[in-house]
Order: C-alpha cells, then structure tokens, then sequence
C-alpha cells in the first residue's frame, strides 16, 4: 500500500504481566512513525486504550509528569501516566488505583492508533 510502511511488533502489553515477545508485523501510515519508534500491540483495556489498539512510542527511560508511558515493575508492564513531583516518582495506572512506586520507565508513548483506522 503507498503511503504505509511495514514494520515488527516490538512486544504485547498485558497489564500487570512480562511484555510478550511479537514475531508479527504492522502496516502502518508512514507519517505516524518516526524511525526511532517501536510499536507495541495492547492487548487488554487500560489507561483509555481499547485492547487491539498499538503505541507508538519511544525508548526512554524518564518522562516529564502526566507523560503516558510504558514501564515495568518488577519485570511486570503497565501503561499508565508518569508522575514525578514533590520528590516522589511514581506511574498511575488508572484514576482511583493506588499508584505503583518502583517503576522504571521504559518508553513514553506518543501515539495510540486504532486497528480500524
């Protein structure tokens, strides 16, 4: 397709769960991707991302605060939004769930897209 670009899946998201390994490709506009992204495949709902939806996103390891990020605890992912204020740091998963403390900041993502777009 003109336009698109094919590119691997760098892993699957299950929150609460290791990444899991992707030997899948995706299609993708080329003007949503920059070279250095990766893309991930959601597979469960979280942080007002559909199961099924991919994240753009790029490798880093801090993010400013309110940044959606991708980060592990403990070997785990989650998708959640980074804090880092008043001398705490800390990524809040989803509103009204107590924050995980010890995360490490994988990747911040900068787009989510839809399989159906």
């Amino acid at each position: 397709m003109r336009g698109y670009i094919t590119v691997p899946i760098a892993g699957e998201i299950v929150s609460g769960n290791p990444l899991r390994v992707s030997a899948e490709t995706v299609s993708i506009p080329k003007k949503l991707i920059e070279k250095d992204e990766l893309i991930y495949r959601v597979i469960d709902a979280f942080a007002h991302i559909e199961p099924g939806c991919f994240a753009i996103a790029e490798l880093r390891d801090t993010a400013a605060t309110g940044e959606l990020v991708l980060a592990s605890v403990e070997g785990d992912v989650y998708v959640g939004r980074w804090w880092a204020k008043h001398g705490k740091q800390e990524l809040w998963i989803a509103d009204g769930i107590q924050p995980e403390r010890g995360a490490t900041i994988l990747a911040v993502i900068n787009l989510v897209v839809s399989p159906h777009e």
